[in-house]
């Protein structure tokens, strides 16, 4: 354990190898984000527990003129509610409610487990939601829905305190721009595996070659590209097999993003909530040194960092996925 610290302390305080940010980190950032990862890697379980499998509903709602799949698992006594939003490539089932004989890797039952309403989306084009007519879905789209989404949850728990938007990989991009419109919706902001490495490939030429693409490629999802963000010895291969086996089946065709300049608005500065970023250790999406730049930006003050040690993009399946859990939970009752 001495050992990664060191190690990621070493990471904070240079310059990633390769990474073209120049910032400079001060002492205190680094000693608060050191101070949770020795918390995080003491106080979390290493193996996820044996949870039961909790009864999933499926709803079809209408937002925007768009008929969509979200899915709901809760607790019999449920203290808070929180709003999972996938990434680019794999929906939600595959994502949050993977079924394995051998053990629950479910993220839903896991936060169900801790007393959770759980609920998560298809987004336009991923596994039981349409394309809209265009077979596009855009960055403006996404954040719009996940708004109409939060509205209705909100009807739904008049009574509740406000849900806790959780973005992974992309969706935590969608996330972003979510409480950038509509910060009174939610009680706090969670970004798993934000990939901050995408937003340097939106530069001016990706957007020209994105503009040649008139019609959607609509290509085939592939073993290899559903695999990808695994980390060797993270997890059992009848897990990853399992994994990929679902996405191949509910996501065989890769959803088209478009309009990509529309992520340029993000700005950490305009993040006015409480915020939990978390990723795997070796995320390569997430490297330590653009993180902490991020990290440093965000304006609200509430906020915290915490990397789950031997983990990967997949923290949330993988070994350590309890850290992942306990790390949501602790950040959405810190003051409970």
């Amino acid at each position: 354990m001495v050992v990664v610290l060191k190690q990621q302390l070493k990471r904070l305080e240079h310059r990633s190898q390769g990474d073209d940010s120049s910032t400079v980190l001060n002492p205190l950032l680094i000693t608060t984000i050191v101070s949770v990862l020795f918390l995080n890697s003491i106080f979390a379980e290493s193996i996820t527990p044996k949870i039961p499998e909790i009864l999933l509903v499926s709803h079809k709602i209408k937002i925007n003129g768009h008929t969509f799949s979200v899915y709901e698992k809760k607790a019999d006594n449920p203290t808070d509610i929180i709003l999972l939003v996938h990434g680019r490539t794999i929906s939600s089932l595959p994502n949050f409610d993977l079924q394995v004989e051998s053990k629950n890797v479910s993220l839903m039952d896991a936060f169900v487990a801790k007393g959770f309403v759980v609920y998560a989306i298809d987004l336009r084009g991923f596994g039981n939601t349409p394309r809209d007519d265009s077979g596009w879905i855009t960055p403006k789209k996404a954040s719009s829905d996940v708004i109409r989404l939060l509205e209705w949850i909100a009807a739904r728990h008049p009574k509740k305190n406000k849900p806790t938007l959780f973005g992974y990989s992309l969706g935590s991009l969608v996330s972003r721009l979510v409480v950038q419109q509509k910060p009174n919706l939610v009680s706090g902001l969670v970004l798993f595996g934000h990939p901050i490495k995408y937003l340097d490939k939106i530069d001016v030429s990706a957007i020209k070659k994105e503009k040649l693409a008139i019609n959607p490629l609509r290509k085939p999802n592939t073993v290899e590209w559903s695999s990808d963000g695994f980390i060797a010895n993270s997890i059992p291969q009848e897990v990853i097999d399992r994994y990929v086996s679902a996405c191949l089946k509910i996501d065989p065709i890769l959803a088209d993003w478009n309009n990509i300049a529309e992520w340029n608005q993000l700005d950490p500065q305009a993040i006015t909530i409480p915020t939990l970023l978390i990723n795997g250790e070796h995320d390569p999406y997430a490297p330590a040194g653009k993180s902490a730049s991020f990290f440093s930006k965000i304006r609200n003050p509430d906020k915290t960092w915490v990397v789950i040690s031997k983990s990967g993009h997949n923290a949330h399946i993988e070994d350590f996925a309890a850290r992942l859990v306990n790390g949501v939970v602790n950040f959405v009752r810190r003051y409970k």
